[in-house]
């Protein structure tokens, strides 16, 4: 089993960015794989997890007072370059809405910005 580690970054509005900044957020135990268990990362934080296999996903919850823009993005972990990976939206009951494979430039790490995204209760969803 090769373990790799990924970076996931998330920015809403400049307002909630500021009040955050600099926060890393350890993923949840696994499976960290659905809405149940999906870990919970405040706008502005970065969240640190690790991969376990080429099938595994690890799942964050984001929670908007009000619309927003949200900016989305991985980035390789400490430990190791995860290669390839791919962010998944998805709604409040799971259900993908957006997903991003390669960000602009990046090459292997995934991007993903959505505009106006509405208040509510939102996952994403971080695999290979």
């Amino acid at each position: 089993m090769t373990r790799t580690a990924v970076l996931l970054r998330v920015a809403a509005s400049l307002v909630l960015l500021a009040h955050v900044a600099g926060q890393r957020v350890p993923e949840a135990p696994e499976p960290n794989d659905s809405p149940a268990t999906a870990t919970a990362l405040p706008c502005g934080a970065e969240a640190v997890g690790t991969l376990q296999s080429a099938t595994d996903e690890d799942w964050y919850a984001l929670s908007l007072a009000s619309p927003a823009d949200v900016w989305l993005a991985t980035g390789p972990g400490a430990d190791a370059d995860v290669g390839d990976t791919v962010l998944t939206l998805l709604d409040a009951t799971g259900g993908p809405v957006r997903a991003a494979d390669d960000g602009a430039g990046a090459g292997r790490y995934a991007r993903l910005v959505v505009a106006a995204l509405p208040a509510g209760t939102w996952f994403v969803a971080v695999g290979r």
